[in-house]
C-alpha cells in the first residue's frame, strides 16, 4: 500500500490512497510475474477500453519485486484511475492485457472526500476483492 500526497498551487493538501497491487500465480503457486520464470507474463498493459485501443499508461506495466520474510514476491502496481465522478465516487473500468489471449477486467471506485481520495471498491473479473489481489491462472 502506498500513500501519495500532492500539494496544489493554493497550498491545500490532498491525500490519495488509491494504489492497487496484483500478484499472479499459476495453480502450482509459480509466480507468473517473476521475469526469471519462463512462463511469466511479459508486455503487460492496462487499457481504458475493452477493444484494447487506448492505454492508461504510455508504457507496459513492469512488475516490481518485494521481499517478504525471505521470499521475493512480484506485483503489478498502479494508481486506480479517476474516470467518472458519480455520487461522490470516481468509477473506472480497466482492462489488464496479460498476453494475446488473456485480458482481465478491473473495476475500481474511489471515494472523494474533502482533501482525501481513497480506494473503496475493487472488482477483479466480476469478483469483489481488496486492494491487494492474488490471482490464480
Amino acid at each position: 500500500m502506498a500513500l501519495m500526497n500532492c500539494s496544489k498551487e493554493n497550498n491545500s493538501n490532498e491525500s490519495f490512497d488509491v494504489i492497487v497491487d496484483i500478484r499472479i500465480l499459476d495453480k502450482d503457486s509459480c509466480d507468473l510475474l517473476n521475469p526469471n520464470n519462463m512462463n511469466s507474463y511479459k508486455g503487460i498493459a492496462l487499457y481504458k477500453d475493452s477493444g484494447l485501443k487506448e492505454r492508461r499508461f504510455d508504457s507496459d506495466l513492469v512488475p516490481y519485486q518485494s521481499e517478504n520474510y525471505g521470499d521475493t514476491l512480484y506485483y503489478l502496481s498502479f494508481a486506480a484511475p479517476m474516470d467518472t465522478l458519480n455520487n461522490g465516487k470516481y468509477c473506472a473500468t480497466s482492462y489488464l492485457k496479460l498476453n494475446e489471449t488473456t485480458v482481465d477486467t478491473i473495476y475500481t471506485e474511489i471515494t472523494d472526500e474533502v482533501n482525501w481520495h481513497h480506494l473503496t471498491k475493487v472488482v477483479y473479473n466480476g469478483k469483489k476483492v481488496g486492494r491487494l489481489i492474488t490471482v490464480i491462472k
